[in-house]
């Protein structure tokens, strides 16, 4: 049985330094986790992965998490970085611009891969719907997993590769040099399949995963 509603603070403290499985994961406007039901946790990722796989059907929406520190973490710049960004807003505030203040920290705080998802939802659904039906074409490269041609408003919203493998069409988007994996926005090749259900599926060493809507998720992929 699901635990009763908690918040990431009460699943952190609950939970350190393990893998986590939400069920009804709660996020704010900009797309952060605010909480959920834990239904699953462990310190071991292919525990967590079994763990996923064993989730019954009716659970369809679902993230997955851990609560340690991201293991490719830079150090105290970073932190740095947000406190001077945080008093430059607030000087915004401050000065009578509110309207530049709530943009930038609309900038700041909701991750890039929810904004590139929001403002791009039909675009993306337009063009995943053309891959499901073979409309669009594998370009002809010989390798495995072939590239799937992007429309000119995913390029220009800065989807940089479409590829289909391991049924589900994958989304990549750029990742800097310090974020130490690969970002994706992804949905099922079969339609009706759940993106709940994809990280159970795969070996692959997810740091963080959420649905969004119309059956999208946003997965962060850890390197190596």
């Amino acid at each position: 049985m699901a635990e009763p509603y908690l918040t990431m603070a009460e699943i952190e403290a609950a939970y350190p330094n393990q893998w986590v499985i939400l069920d009804r994961p709660r996020s704010d406007r900009y797309g952060n986790l605010l909480g959920g039901h834990v239904i699953a946790s462990t310190p071991d990722r292919e525990e967590r992965d079994r763990q996923l796989e064993q989730l019954p059907p009716h659970l369809t929406h679902v993230a997955t998490l851990h609560t340690g520190v991201r293991p490719f973490t830079v150090g105290p710049v970073v932190p740095f970085a947000n406190r001077l960004l945080t008093c430059f807003v607030l000087v915004c505030l401050v000065a009578g611009a509110g309207w530049f203040g709530q943009w930038l920290t609309y900038r700041l705080e909701v991750p890039s891969e929810v904004r590139v998802f929001r403002s791009n939802a039909t675009a993306l659904e337009s063009h995943a719907d053309d891959v499901r039906s073979g409309r669009v074409k594998p370009e002809p490269d010989g390798t495995p997993n072939p590239r799937y041609p992007l429309s000119e408003d995913l390029w220009q919203a800065g989807i940089v590769a479409c590829t289909v493998s391991d049924g589900i069409i994958w989304y990549h988007l750029p990742s800097g040099a310090l974020d130490g994996g690969s970002s994706y926005l992804v949905t099922p090749s079969d339609r009706a399949e759940s993106v709940g259900k994809l990280p159970g599926r795969l070996s692959r060493r997810t740091y963080h995963f959420t649905t969004l809507s119309g059956n999208w998720a946003y997965w962060f992929v850890l390197a190596g």
